[in-house]
């Protein structure tokens, strides 16, 4: 079995497709188990969800972890795709921007936005260390020892607070007996990838890990009119791993990363086109009244409407840059009992990103276009320590947190180019947050454990921001399609800031906001069995208050508050029939409460749009904490080994998502009401896999199919006929050979076999444009390819 060498070697339920699951997961498998078995147990997966090294099957969390093995076997071929093999977890790109930055939401919880004012409700670490922006986050696997999700409140372990789970990735560390590897990989459209990674002894004591990728894949389309490159990706990436052991009890690593990205924008195609109606009909009577120089009149017979999935048009750059960085020193110090570590790390990144929100229409004009520019650097200490006390009976987790952030974010849009119709948005923000943080686990008896822990965290936030309608301070000549990219990397001086009371005054407008929230977790554990595990769990988690990067009036400047969810948990995680089947399975009711939503009012015109024309979009967004809800539902996990080499494979998760609360402003505002849909909450994910590895004289032949699936997922609270991304199942294959010293691999791959077309992400503007319209980012068609690696 692939597996086992490579782990030696380091729109709403379907009752009865469920029904069918069930009867082939838990029927043939098992039976055929009982019938003939292989004499190749499971194998034993270490995780360190709890700050400290334990087996999977010993750790009373809800966590999920893939070694690089298993990634591998997966074709899985960045972050993204760990939401597909990974019940409740929903990772995807946000909106039509770059390629680059990721969305990432638990069981409900996550943050679809990019805004350095906004803080992820789910925390992403490398190595220990935290990834504050989404921008750059998209990460390549390139020397991954694993990937380890944790669903559910974070906190009382863990560096930053985060409600709706963690994301923990655990990179190789150099082999001090050297070696190293070098893979190639070639495909349909445009693909190239080459990797490769190297450990090199610099002494009895020091060794030194290097690893790049370059990465490339073709533009998906060329964009009519001028034929611009979208949906390319191209990123190179490196990483050094220095690791100095200067005893048996003192552990040094320093890495250092760095990630240079040139992909192109994702490609948007119209939702909802109509040339008669809302948004589009608007633009045409522009263009017939002459506001629009050479504008082409959306029609059903424009050339370039709407031709394919991956068509769009527009004037405004396609090239999205990126460059992320960063660099951290871990020490580990074992004194007696106990362990110290320190993790300090520096991190950056800049990125510029363009969305066409017309989609790929035919005008030669974009129709509505946003050029974001977002920078941002951080410095974090975690300083903590761990060990057992009262004769091993207690196991103690401590520690100190800081977290300091330095960022920016402007963004511009603007309507039907060349009007002067559209804003700009600049937001600088200084964030200081401090934590102590404390956990601890008793061991009642042999098989009994209480567990406890709590984090009191104190942030606090300086914001400072400008915000001007073009018409309000550009000249005649100003064209937002050519200049908006200038005045995003700007910081605005000498432009005019609404959001004073004295509109003319050039000074930015200044917040600061300050949050201490408290919150616990309590657990209890079972060893029932050798090999069945029970345990249960409360906890508490949130995420940091803040301000509206998008104010456009000085009432929409109030900061808000923390949201916080509280999770009730149960679970089990067994192992039987001699370790050739397991079955971990957890159980989750969550109360979210002061929910950060935002509020969008508008001038209304008689036919129900909001007024966009020469002066403006008058449009006033503000975030607040509008409401409660209650997510409950749970997951399954199960591995099946059959006769012989079979391996089989699967998880479910199911999740009931509702609003209980909803402050009256929210549902005047928007219709935001206990009826609404709570976003990027699918019913059911779920994944089938087999493989069966076939072993002979010149090595091992391997195929393996995975079926991923997951219900409709709507993408804001009141969607319309074109805010919902239906059922999408995905089916990916690979067919594995290594030869018989596991030196040489070929690997065959196809991901998206059946090239199902469906949405990343759907922007959809009826509450805006007052009908039917907006804006689909298509997802990845089908790829294939070979790719060759060699181990050294």
């Amino acid at each position: 079995m692939a597996d086992s060498m490579h782990a030696a070697r380091r729109n709403k339920p379907r009752s009865r497709r469920a029904a069918a699951i069930m009867l082939v997961l838990f029927n043939t498998p098992l039976m055929a188990v009982a019938q003939t078995r292989s004499e190749v147990a499971l194998e034993e997966v270490v995780v360190t969800a709890r700050r400290t090294e334990e087996p999977l099957q010993k750790t009373p969390v809800a966590v999920t972890a893939l070694t690089m093995d298993q990634l591998e076997a997966r074709s899985a071929k960045d972050l993204r795709d760990i939401g597909r093999f990974t019940p409740n977890t929903y990772l995807t790109n946000t909106g039509g921007q770059s390629p680059d930055t990721i969305a990432m939401f638990i069981r409900g919880v996550g943050l679809a936005d990019h805004l350095v004012t906004a803080d992820p409700g789910v925390g992403l670490y490398v190595d220990g260390v935290y990834y504050a922006r989404a921008d750059g986050a998209v990460l390549d696997f390139i020397d991954v020892e694993r990937v380890e999700v944790l669903r559910g409140p974070q906190g009382t372990l863990f560096g930053k607070n985060t409600a709706g789970g963690a994301i923990n990735v655990i990179s190789n560390p150099p082999d001090p007996d050297g070696g190293g590897l070098l893979s190639l990989t070639g495909g349909n459209v445009g693909q190239f990838e080459a990797r490769g990674n190297a450990s090199v002894p610099l002494g009895d004591n020091l060794t030194l890990g290097l690893s790049g990728l370059k990465k490339r894949r073709g533009c998906l389309a060329r964009r009519m009119y001028d034929g611009a490159c979208v949906g390319s990706i191209d990123r190179l990436s490196g990483r050094g791993y220095l690791r100095w052991t200067a005893s048996p009890d003192l552990t040094v690593d320093v890495i250092a990363d760095t990630t240079t990205g040139h992909s192109h924008m994702l490609p948007n195609h119209p939702a909802g086109y109509d040339p008669d109606q809302a948004f589009f009909a608007t633009y045409n009577n522009l263009v017939g009244a002459g506001k629009i120089p050479g504008g082409i009149p959306y029609s059903d017979s424009t050339p370039g409407v709407n031709p394919d999935r991956f068509a769009t048009s527009g004037r405004a750059p396609t090239e999205d840059p990126l460059h992320a960085y960063g660099v951290s020193v871990n020490v580990e110090y074992h004194i007696g009992d106990a362990t110290l570590h320190s993790i300090t790390a520096y991190r950056g990144v800049s990125s510029l990103a363009f969305e066409n929100g017309g989609g790929g229409t035919g005008a030669i004009y974009d129709s509505a276009v946003s050029y974001s520019y977002r920078k941002s650097h951080w410095f974090s200490q975690e300083l903590r320590v761990d060990g057992k006390t009262l004769t091993d009976r207690l196991a103690y987790v401590g520690g100190l947190y800081y977290f300091g952030e330095s960022g920016q974010t402007n963004d511009s849009i603007g309507f039907f180019a060349p009007l002067q119709a559209g804003w700009v948005n600049f937001n600088r923000q200084e964030t200081n947050s401090y934590a102590a943080f404390a956990h601890g686990s008793y061991s009642i008896s042999d098989r009994l454990h209480v567990s406890a822990g709590i984090r009191f965290t104190h942030d606090t936030k300086d914001w400072s921001a400008k915000y001007a309608q073009f018409s309000n301070f550009a000249s005649t000549t100003f064209d937002p399609n050519t200049q908006a990219l200038a005045l995003v990397r700007s910081r605005g001086a000498g432009i005019p800031n609404e959001l004073n009371a004295d509109a003319t005054s050039t000074s930015p407008l200044r917040r600061r906001g300050t949050w201490s929230p408290i919150t616990p977790r309590v657990g209890l554990d079972f060893q029932a069995t050798p090999d069945l595990l029970l345990f249960a769990s409360v906890a508490r988690g949130s995420r940091s208050g803040g301000f509206n990067g998008r104010a456009t009036s000085a009432i929409a400047t109030t900061p808000y508050d923390p949201e916080f969810a509280l999770t009730y948990e149960i679970g089990e995680k067994a192992e039987f029939l001699d370790k050739h089947v397991r079955i971990n399975a957890t159980a989750f009711f969550t109360n979210y409460e002061d929910l950060q939503e935002t509020v969008a009012t508008c001038i209304r015109l008689p036919n129900g749009e909001c007024q966009i024309d020469s002066g403006g979009l008058a449009f006033a967004p503000f975030v607040t904490n509008a409401a409660t809800a209650n997510i409950h539902g749970g997951e399954l996990e199960l591995v099946v080994l059959g006769p012989k080499a079979l391996r089989v494979e699967a998880s479910a998760g199911y999740m009931h998502a509702k609003f209980t609360s909803v402050d009256p402003a929210a549902t005047q505002a928007t219709g935001l009401s206990t009826n609404s849909v709570v976003p990027f909450v699918p019913t059911w994910t779920g994944m089938l896999a087999a493989q069966y590895s076939m072993n002979f004289s010149r090595g091992s032949l391997t195929p393996r199919i995975d079926y991923t699936w997951r219900s409709a997922v709507a993408f804001n609270i009141n969607p319309g006929p074109y805010g919902v991304q239906g059922s999408t199942g995905l089916i990916n294959s690979t067919l594995t050979y290594i030869d018989p010293d596991d030196r040489w691999s070929v690997q065959l791959y196809v991901r998206n076999l059946t090239n199902k077309q469906y949405a990343l992400w759907i922007n959809e503007f009826s509450h805006v444009i007052g009908g039917p319209g907006g804006a689909v980012t298509v997802a990845d068609p089908r790829e294939y390819g070979l790719t060759v690696t060699r181990r050294f």
